[in-house]
């Protein structure tokens, strides 16, 4: 009998870096698997396959990441190449760039966001928003968008 099973390499979902909600972290981490935020953070977060922010998870940096699931507050950029999403208790103060994102009825965001399957993982949110333009929004509980109304500055 063993008490510690071998370690696997990241086939998704199975290792996980956790910060905890009793711990505070202070600079930039680059985690090539997983990570999940439910203390605070102050630093970027970079190269994740799979970015959770718990509820009560705060992170002051920028996130760059293939799948991110903000359900905490998040003050930074956010740059996703697969999938964003920000659940009814996230709230994001900072620019976003996706190819695919959902936003839930609750939720809070303010910033810049730049969509677009073909978007550049490479460019800083700042020139893919000079260059293409911008949709700037501020989602907040009970806005309801008209269709149509949202146009690119």
């Amino acid at each position: 009998m063993t008490i510690f099973k071998k370690a696997a390499a990241y086939g998704g979902g199975e290792m996980i870096t956790v910060i905890g909600p009793e711990a505070f972290f202070h600079g930039s981490i680059t985690v090539r698997g997983s990570i999940r935020i439910d203390g605070e953070m102050e630093g970027n977060i970079g190269e994740a396959q799979e970015v959770v922010i718990g509820k009560n998870g705060r992170v002051r940096g920028n996130i760059s990441g293939e799948r991110i699931e903000i359900g905490g507050h998040v003050t930074g950029d956010i740059v996703c190449s697969v999938h964003l999403e920000i659940k009814s208790t996230g709230r994001v103060l900072g620019n976003i760039r996706s190819p695919k994102i959902l936003i839930e009825d609750g939720a809070v965001f303010d910033g810049n966001c730049t969509m677009g399957a073909e978007l550049e993982s490479e460019q800083p949110v700042a020139q893919v928003a000079a260059a293409r333009g911008s949709f700037s929004a501020r989602a907040v509980p009970g806005d309801v968008a008209e269709p149509g109304a949202a146009r690119g500055t």
